[in-house]
């Protein structure tokens, strides 16, 4: 076997690749003609009493494009020749059983060397939906600041019928960049968090993070940011999700002065792709949105993954890309209060009006609103957990009442 390349599929036609193979792999025959191309095997071995005889295949004539071929021509594709002459391929490679005297191997062996990349065609939830409120004050943010930085939260919510419902966004604090975010993990305030989402029966099912406009790139996901979405399904379970936010830039051509489109879109990565970056397999490649590969019980292994039909060592990240069904909808709880670490702030004045006007168990039924509390109180997360289920009850312990109440300025 042996590669030629060719510059364009969608005008080079069947006659043009074998142009580029008689010129690639046989320049010093002269007498050479390639009867046929197919991408059918049997072209090899057909056969009648007088010789070959490749009249039946004609899934590759010369007038027809390669883009037009079926199946699609990409990268790694195996073209089967039939030529008048024969020809020696130099530097074939032995497979280890040979060099070790074995004559055979078993398929099961051979699979066991092999880590063939394929994608995933559907996700492992049925669908995602966001609460309204928790959503919008998300996108409205990353809005307001333009798009500048990258910034991030993580959800949480409930899993019903295979369907993941994200009722609240807990954004940690946080570092962001064009294109680096990274966020605080396993503090208090996460583990207080964590106490009242389950307090009112959450859990955490994924994360979100925004894509900078300030970005100079034309791809949809980094490896970096790939990585991330994996490592959050091996924390979380297959069912997590990630949710994504970004800021369609026009065309200069097409800019009309109107506001920019924003998009609220939902992905997983495949099992696969969990699997192989949870043992290592994964660093960032030499594009942004590649991965560059080593197996980890090999790495004198150059070419450890297969791609196609073709041995490689990297793979593009849109490999491992499955996109999940998105809507939304009211979870019943508030959502109104503002969000923790942002530029914006929270302050007293913010809980006085949170709670004015209403029974206090009605004001705080807002995820944001609570830790907030348990946050300036100091609570534990256990005592975070106990205050969370009290107002769910709608039975807030009076000192309780009286430290919410003394923090808000209200008598």
């Amino acid at each position: 076997m042996e590669r030629v390349r060719v510059d364009e599929k969608r005008t080079t036609t069947v006659y043009d690749l074998k142009s580029v193979i008689k010129s690639s792999l046989f320049p010093d025959d002269q007498e050479q003609d390639i009867v046929a191309l197919s991408l059918r095997p049997e072209l090899l071995t057909t056969k009648d009493d007088v010789g070959f005889c490749p009249e039946g295949f004609t899934d590759m004539p010369d007038d027809a494009k390669l883009s037009d071929i079926r199946p699609p021509l990409e990268n790694g594709s195996v073209v089967n020749m039939l030529t008048s002459s024969s020809r020696t391929v130099e530097g074939v490679k032995l497979p280890d059983f040979l060099k070790a005297g074995r004559t055979t191997m078993t398929v099961e062996e051979m699979v066991a060397k092999q880590t063939r990349i394929e994608r995933q065609e559907s996700s492992s939830v049925a669908s995602v939906s966001f609460d309204m409120h928790a959503a919008n004050s998300f996108q409205a943010y990353v809005s307001s600041l333009g798009f500048h930085n990258k910034r991030g939260g993580i959800l949480y919510g409930e899993v019903k019928e295979n369907k993941v419902l994200v009722h609240a966004i807990y954004e940690p604090e946080q570092q962001g960049s064009a294109e680096e975010l990274q966020m605080e993990r396993s503090t208090p305030q996460e583990e207080r968090a964590d106490a009242i989402a389950t307090a009112w029966g959450w859990k955490k099912v994924g994360m979100v993070f925004s894509i900078s406009a300030k970005s100079d790139r034309d791809y949809m996901f980094s490896a970096t940011e790939v990585m991330s979405m994996s490592a959050i399904q091996e924390e979380l379970g297959e069912l997590a999700v990630t949710g994504v936010v970004s800021q369609e830039q026009p065309d200069e051509e097409d800019d009309d002065g109107s506001p920019p489109e924003v998009h609220f879109e939902a992905f997983q990565v495949s099992k696969q792709c969990v699997e192989l970056h949870g043992k290592g397999w994964f660093s960032v490649g030499d594009s942004a949105n590649e991965f560059k590969c080593r197996n980890p019980d090999d790495k004198k292994d150059k070419t450890p993954v297969i791609v196609g039909r073709t041995d490689v060592d990297h793979v593009d990240v849109d490999y491992f890309l499955v996109a999940v069904a998105i809507d939304s909808h009211s979870s019943g709880f508030s959502s109104t209060f503002p969000v923790e670490n942002r530029l914006t702030g929270q302050s007293s004045a913010d809980l006085k009006a949170q709670i004015s006007g209403k029974p206090l168990a009605q004001g705080l039924k807002d995820f944001h609103a609570v830790l907030y509390v348990t946050d300036q109180a100091g609570m534990s997360s256990g005592e975070a957990g106990s205050f969370a289920a009290s107002i769910l009850l709608g039975e807030i312990q009076s000192g309780h009442d009286m430290i919410v109440r003394s923090m808000a300025g209200v008598v």
